[in-house]
C-alpha cells in the first residue's frame, strides 16, 4: 500500500528561496527588485532597467525569504525526501546557486 501511495504522489517540486542583498550590492546602491509571497507561492521581479515596466510574477510550489531559516528551509523542502529516502524511494535535491 506505501508503495502504491508513494508512486501516485511523485512529482516534482521547485521551491526558491532569495537571499538579501550583501554588502557589496547594497554599497553599490542596488535595490531590492524580488518580492516574495511565502504563503501563495510568488515570486514578483521587477525589471531595474525599466522601473516603468510591468512587473513579472512566477508560480512556485514554495518560496522562501530572507526571514526563513536555514531549518525551516530543510524542514519545508529537504526533510520529506529525506524520509521517503530512508524508507527505500528514491528522492533528489538538487540546488543551485
Amino acid at each position: 500500500v506505501k508503495m502504491k501511495e508513494a508512486a501516485s504522489g511523485e512529482c516534482v517540486k521547485v521551491v526558491v528561496r532569495c537571499r538579501p542583498l550583501f554588502g557589496k550590492e547594497i554599497a553599490e546602491g542596488r535595490k531590492i527588485i524580488v518580492n516574495l509571497e511565502p504563503k501563495t507561492g510568488e515570486i514578483t521581479v521587477k525589471n531595474p532597467k525599466e522601473p516603468n515596466d510591468a512587473a513579472k510574477t512566477f508560480t512556485f510550489d514554495q518560496v522562501y525569504d530572507d526571514r526563513h531559516t536555514q531549518k525551516e528551509i530543510f524542514e519545508g523542502a529537504a526533510l520529506p525526501i529525506v524520509r521517503a529516502a530512508i524508507e527505500g524511494y528514491n528522492g533528489t535535491i538538487f540546488c543551485y546557486g
